[in-house]
């Protein structure tokens, strides 16, 4: 008799939890992203901030990815909430805040929808990849512009080696180097 209660009491548990994870959206965290088909992410995309020709460009570049790169559009909703000007450079924290400088957001909007791509990439691995693996500013830059420069690859044309000419161009700057000697230690505060 007890048994049968218990085989009763596990069955209604799993039951419950079956309609209680089921009733439930899934929550916004990396399990979730990696569990969700390409395109499929369902965001309506990052907030928007600075005056209205800086949202317009964003904003541009955001249709187009929507219309012509559909995955990487849903990438960049899912991983970047917030789009701000800055007038120090582009960057984004690990809570997907974006700040765009003026060079970027005055850029057409083929290399604005690649930097944001590119942003994307960084807040996915610091909140999926890198809690795997051993972080470093070089992988970091490595991994966000290997994205980009498939999808500026893929708009302009270009040949696997052009894309990984383009990628091996600006890790050889070390750019992320001179940020904290231009900018200071916390851009992001």
């Amino acid at each position: 008799m007890a048994s049968f209660r218990i085989v009763r009491a596990a069955i209604c548990l799993a039951l419950l939890a079956l309609i209680f994870t089921s009733l439930l959206p899934a929550s916004a965290t990396a399990v979730a992203y990696e569990a969700l088909p390409a395109g499929s992410f369902g965001s309506p995309g990052p907030t928007m901030y600075g005056n209205s020709q800086f949202k317009a460009s964003i904003a541009d570049a955001m249709d187009y990815l929507r219309e012509e790169y559909p995955d990487d559009y849903g990438r960049v909703a899912y991983w970047i909430s917030e789009i701000r000007p800055t007038g120090t450079y582009t960057r984004i924290d690990n809570h997907g805040i974006c700040y765009i400088d003026s060079d970027d957001a005055r850029a057409s909007k083929y290399w604005l929808a690649g930097v944001l791509i590119h942003e994307a990439q960084h807040t996915y691995d610091d909140n999926v990849y890198f809690l795997d693996h051993s972080y470093t500013a070089r992988e970091s830059e490595a991994r966000a512009l290997a994205v980009q420069g498939a999808y500026l690859g893929s708009v302009n044309g270009w040949t696997e080696d052009q894309v990984q000419s383009w990628v091996d161009g600006y890790l050889a700057q070390n750019y992320w180097e001179t940020i904290p000697v231009k900018y200071g230690d916390s851009p992001l505060k």
